[in-house]
């Protein structure tokens, strides 16, 4: 026999039996229905599990109730299969420990000041600034319309030629 499947797999396999109304299986066929499991072809799978013939291992693995408990297994995989920011964390950290160069390694620490929200977020941060009616950086003056332009600086502006223009002291200067 090979490799053998772990204890805790296998109890799970043996759990699904009164849950699925199947007749468990011996030994071997739980090896054998793991090892397909995992991705094993058959007669892969079959040698794994010590069996002599795949054709063996081939009717076993097309019985009713072992097609029940692979497709309630597969089911299962499936709906637990989820992405958690715990399970992205450790990715990124994986990446980074395999990152070949100095770029690599910055965009994977990136990545995870963004997830885990270490960086401000600039367009709240603009918004935020905006309403208070303070202006931190020049593209802020660059987005506003003329109206929060002049808002901004505190007088009003005539653009109609006929009105008169006056210097800062208030007096009329000529056009």
């Amino acid at each position: 026999m090979g490799v053998l499947i772990p204890d805790a797999e296998i109890a799970e396999i043996q759990s699904l039996y009164p849950y699925l109304k199947v007749k468990p299986l011996t030994g071997q066929q739980e090896q054998l229905v793991m090892f397909v499991m995992r991705g094993l072809s058959i007669p892969a799978a079959a040698e794994q599990a010590g069996y002599r013939s795949a054709e063996k291992a081939r009717q076993i693995v097309k019985r009713e109730d072992v097609q029940a408990i692979m497709s309630y297994l597969r089911e299962r995989h499936f709906q637990d299969t989820r992405v958690t920011r715990d399970l992205l964390t450790g990715m990124l950290f994986e990446a980074h420990s395999k990152s070949e160069t100095a770029t690599e390694e910055v965009m994977c620490i990136r990545e995870l000041g963004k997830m885990h929200e270490i960086y401000p977020d600039s367009k709240r941060n603009l918004v935020e600034t905006n309403t208070k009616g303070e202006v931190t950086n020049i593209k802020q003056v660059r987005r506003m319309s003329d109206e929060e332009l002049l808002k901004l600086a505190g007088g009003q502006l005539s653009l109609n030629p006929e009105d008169e223009f006056k210097d800062v002291e208030g007096e009329v200067i000529d056009g």
